[in-house]
């Protein structure tokens, strides 16, 4: 191994192991966003999830007027679905916290799910 002798030497050697470093930077910071995004769901955070997807199926079921039991199981089809579909994630556990609540905030049923109420409704009466 050859030892700098001269500044433009000492520099190159400088910049070259900022380099390095940097490049190591940019890796673990990589790796700790994974390992974020990865991280399960603390249980209390879970269960905030829980309670804000019952109270949106509330909220929109008000909509309706009065529901059976198997028109509101529509509606939480509906929106774990749709929280299964935008989080890419099949357990809850493993959700991005963010995502999911602007999800469940502007969460409507689909037509389809609207119009299965709506029979269930009518075969009803």
């Amino acid at each position: 191994m050859h030892l700098p002798t001269t500044p433009q030497e000492m520099l190159k050697l400088v910049l070259q192991n900022m380099g390095d470093s940097n490049e190591k930077v940019e890796a673990l910071e990589d790796r700790i966003d994974e390992i974020e995004d990865n991280a399960p769901l603390s249980p209390g955070t879970y269960s905030f999830i829980s309670r804000r997807i019952r109270q949106r199926v509330s909220e929109v079921a008000r909509g309706f007027g009065r529901l059976s039991q198997k028109q509101r199981g529509q509606l939480y089809r509906d929106i774990n679905q749709g929280v299964k579909q935008v989080s890419g994630v099949e357990t809850r556990s493993q959700l991005h916290y963010k995502l999911v609540m602007d999800f469940i905030q502007d969460w409507e049923p689909a037509t389809a799910t609207k119009t299965l109420i709506r029979q269930f409704e009518i075969s009803d009466e």
